[in-house]
């Protein structure tokens, strides 16, 4: 699960497999949680394979939560 706070949330990431985004439909204020995002996968390999596709829909200042995840299932980031 990926946290949303203070910041909008983008349709192509409905694209990425497994991929649910939970919006709370509140104001984005700065450090709001505003929703979350979970990713579903059947094997580390997909899960992995779905945070580098996510990731790469973000700007660079905003990977760190899925590089952390990456990095924490032991994959090559």
């Amino acid at each position: 699960m990926w946290n949303l706070l203070g910041r909008d949330w983008s349709t192509q990431w409905l694209a990425v497999p497994g991929c649910d985004v939970h919006w709370y439909e509140k104001e984005v204020r700065p450090g709001r949680k505003v929703g979350h995002v979970n990713l579903h996968r059947n094997s580390v390999a997909e899960l992995q394979e779905s945070l580098n596709q996510l990731a790469a829909m973000l700007p660079e200042e905003e990977r760190s939560p899925l590089l952390w995840a990456l990095q924490e299932i032991g994959a090559d980031a």
